[in-house]
């Protein structure tokens, strides 16, 4: 609507068609300046983003929580004490049973894999799983076992699953990933 505005007032200012200057100046002046915002604004989303009206209950609680903890040391502990103990190989690695195994708040768990860019605590769990499976085939795993070991040994219960995540992950099979690597 700006565009519209802005190209309409240009024309009449440049025509010799009669009309009331401070109208149409002002006219072009304003669409020009909200154009302008609407580009700064798109290409400076985060503006918009960190502002208390448009952001959902979740968004406020998150950004409280960032304020209260450090993220960067948080993540650092979980994963030092997760690959330590290879917890994620426990059959109840879920986000309350990491939270109490940690003595950590659920909360800030999930506000911190959120900020390491992990949308949830299935997206973490799948990624510690399929680098797990990663070392193991570099370690030559395959060479004694079977994809199903792997896959158990990864702390996957399903094959299928396993097959799908990693090859999601990686482009490629397992079969093709030791073949590369161990070539």
């Amino acid at each position: 609507m700006s565009v519209v505005t802005l190209f309409f007032s240009i024309k009449l200012i440049t025509s010799d068609e009669v009309f009331y200057i401070g109208q149409h100046t002002t006219s072009g002046v304003i669409s020009l300046l909200s154009l302008i915002l609407i580009l700064f604004l798109n290409k400076n989303k985060n503006i918009l983003y960190n502002l208390p009206s448009f952001m959902n209950e979740d968004s406020l609680k998150r950004e409280k929580i960032k304020k209260e903890i450090k993220t960067d040391e948080v993540y650092k502990y979980l994963i030092n004490q997760i690959e330590k103990h290879e917890l994620y190989l426990n059959d109840q690695f879920k986000l309350d049973w990491l939270a109490n195994e940690l003595d950590i708040k659920k909360e800030y768990i999930s506000v911190t894999l959120i900020e390491n860019n992990f949308d949830n605590f299935k997206m973490f769990s799948n990624y510690l799983k399929i680098k797990k499976a990663k070392e193991l085939i570099k370690n030559g795993y395959l060479k004694n076992y079977n994809i199903e070991a792997l896959a158990e040994a990864s702390g996957f219960k399903a094959t299928n699953t396993f097959y799908r995540l990693f090859k999601d992950d990686t482009g490629i099979t397992p079969k093709m990933f030791s073949d590369n690597y161990l070539d």
